[in-house]
């Protein structure tokens, strides 16, 4: 890369770093307002499973920081982020990026949130609840990473988490497609890819026909647990939120420079 196209790069980089900051305080600054009830939850061993565990129940898990979590957390603050790209300006592409955090997705070491949360799962499926995995992941290629719902299929299969599988796989091409993929139902896990997931959880009741007694939702974003609330207020069904932190205690920021000397040999590599 010549001495030209690093310093275009760099001035990239400074306006990059004004729109950051001026979408920043406009996301901060705008009101926001939570309109269906929802529960605090630390610790899955405080949870009351008595009444909703029936038949006729749909129980929805979020799977990060939900399920499962990374307690040497990536840094996707702006912050890193400008520091990595000050030192590789070719960041400035988004497929650089894509791929370094694919290949450190893949280097990371996973840990379930709470080990009762397996447990927890298996007594629901047992007891007649349909049990599924909700998540905002992606439903296609992401970098290293040939297909998302897979590699977290995976991932929860090596914890001994498998979600209920007897409405097979399906991909909701009624909704819409981001990066040319649209959400999908993939081995029990709603992958919203990057849509609200009440609207996703509404196309699966809508093609399979599910019309559930209740529904829990296990969450640990509220913007989500508010989705998925509108979208059972307007269907007329129950619903049971559940506005889970118990992964914040385990978390902290991986060493930057580590992470610095990752990044320069992936991308090296």
């Amino acid at each position: 890369m010549t001495a030209h196209s690093i310093y275009s790069l760099k001035m990239m980089l400074v306006s990059t770093i004004v729109i950051a900051l001026a979408a920043g305080g406009f996301y901060f600054l705008w009101p926001r307002t939570n309109t269906y009830p929802v529960n605090g939850l630390t610790s899955y061993a405080d949870l009351d499973t008595q009444p909703f565990a029936c038949l006729g129940t749909l129980v929805l898990f979020d799977v990060d920081e939900t399920i499962i979590t990374m307690p040497d957390q990536l840094d996707f603050t702006l912050p890193f982020r400008l520091r990595v790209l000050w030192h590789f300006p070719q960041f400035i592409y988004t497929q650089n990026w894509e791929w370094v955090y694919s290949k450190l997705w893949q280097q990371a070491q996973f840990m379930l949130v709470e080990p009762i949360v397996a447990q927890l799962i298996n007594e629901l499926k047992s007891c007649g609840c349909i049990v599924l995995g909700l998540t905002s992941m992606e439903s296609g290629e992401y970098g290293a990473i040939a297909h998302m719902p897979e590699w977290r299929f995976n991932t929860l299969a090596n914890f001994g988490i498998k979600f209920s599988q007897q409405f097979g796989n399906y991909t909701f091409t009624n909704l819409a497609s981001y990066r040319s993929n649209y959400p999908v139902l993939y081995k029990g896990i709603l992958c919203a890819n990057q849509q609200p997931k009440g609207d996703v959880l509404r196309a699966f009741l809508d093609q399979t026909g599910l019309r559930p007694s209740k529904i829990v939702f296990f969450e640990d974003n509220m913007t989500n647990l508010q989705s998925v609330g509108m979208m059972c207020n307007a269907l007329g069904i129950p619903v049971d939120m559940y506005h889970y932190t118990g992964a914040e205690k385990y978390q902290k920021w991986s060493n930057p420079d580590r992470v610095m000397e990752q990044i320069k040999k992936i991308f090296i590599a």
